[in-house]
Parts: C-alpha cells; sequence; structure tokens
C-alpha cells in the first residue's frame, strides 16, 4: 500500500507492477573455480503459481565473479574492490530499469494490456518489490564482509548483534537502517566501515 501511494499519481492511467528479483550464483566449470550469478525479475502481479514457472522468468544481466584482478600486475581485488566491482555490473544492469522509471525510455508508456474485459492504455511502474537471495547473496548485495567468524564486528547486516550474542534469544537486537549504513558505506573511513563489517562501494 506504501508502495502503491509513492509512485501511483494517476489511478487512471498508472498500473503499479512491482517487480521481484531473485540471485545466486552458480558454477560454470567442472572445478568450481569460477561463476557467474544471473539476476533475474518477474512482475509480482502473477500469480504463485505462475511464478513458480521458470518461463515467467527473465534476467537483467549476469554478474561475472572475479576471482583476481586482470590488471598487468596481477594482484588480486580486495574484497573491497570486488562489492565496488559486484555493484558495479549490477548498477549498469539496473541502467535501463532506471531509465524506463524515471521517464528518460518511453518503452513502458502508453502499453496495451487486456484488462477487466477490456483493452487498456496504461503506464506501467516497475519498482523492485523484493530481492530473494540466500545469506552469501543478501551480504554481497549489502555490501557486507562474507565473513561470520568470532573476529567480525557484525555478523549479520541486518543489525548489531554480536558473534557471542548469536545463540542468546533475549539479545536486544538493535536494527541498522539503510541510511546509516549507506552513508558509511559510501563516505566513511575505513576504520567506521570495519567497525560495521562494511565494504566501501556504492551500492546500486
Amino acid at each position: 500500500q506504501d508502495m502503491y501511494h509513492h509512485h501511483v499519481t494517476d489511478p487512471s492511467k498508472q498500473l503499479l507492477c512491482p517487480l521481484i528479483c531473485y540471485t545466486d550464483s552458480t558454477q560454470i566449470d567442472s572445478l568450481s573455480r569460477f561463476s557467474l550469478e544471473p539476476f533475474l525479475f518477474t512482475p509480482a502481479l502473477l500469480t504463485h503459481a505462475a511464478r513458480n514457472n521458470s518461463n515467467v522468468w527473465r534476467p537483467f544481466g549476469y554478474v561475472q565473479q572475479l576471482k583476481s584482478n586482470l590488471r598487468a600486475d596481477k594482484s588480486k581485488l580486495s574484497s573491497s574492490a570486488k562489492a565496488r566491482n559486484y555493484h558495479a555490473q549490477l548498477g549498469a544492469m539496473l541502467k535501463s530499469l532506471e531509465h524506463v522509471q524515471t521517464g528518460a525510455e518511453s518503452r513502458l508508456q502508453n502499453v496495451s494490456i487486456y484488462l477487466f474485459g477490456k483493452s487498456m492504455q496504461v503506464d506501467l511502474l516497475c519498482p523492485i518489490l523484493l530481492i530473494a537471495v540466500d545469506t552469501p547473496a543478501a551480504d554481497k548485495l549489502c555490501g557486507h564482509y562474507s565473513s561470520y567468524t568470532e573476529g567480525v564486528q557484525r555478523v549479520t547486516c541486518s543489525c548489531d548483534v554480536s558473534f557471542s550474542a548469536l545463540d542468546d534469544p533475549t539479545f536486544a537486537c538493535q536494527p541498522v537502517t539503510w541510511d546509516d549504513m549507506h552513508l558509511i558505506a559510501t563516505s566513511g573511513s575505513k576504520e567506521e566501515c570495519a567497525a560495521v563489517s562494511q565494504h566501501q562501494c556504492h551500492n546500486a
């Protein structure tokens, strides 16, 4: 409901069609040295039964997971550099979605659809509703460290629970906010990022 009120300004013309996304890396060689990560989407207007059909999922693109740098000195990418590379690829993929959402491209304007027994011309609004992922993929999407050992300051990207308190059901978790984490990730010092186990990167 909040998404509807945020995006729809002309209910007689606009149709809200949120997108559900999914991403998970898959190995593409027999020795598991190389992986590829499809970033897929499907309209949330479809029924659950329809979304269970692989034919209704489409790719925004594929993220290439680089394990080492391709620079002349052959040096390996740091974890933060990998995070920046990951989000740079996502940003490029989502650029076309951004263009149609802002009106820079008109592909989703005056689209003919069949609704309630008649043909209508609508402007489709397609914000991302949610991204279904497992924990490693969620950490990459958030720019969070992918290590969950005792030495990590923040084990999860969603709250401030420490490693030692993970098995304490009475721990009073303080959720983190996107605004605070985005500020640290984009303009925080290395020390500030390390304190919340966050890579320096611009989140796509």
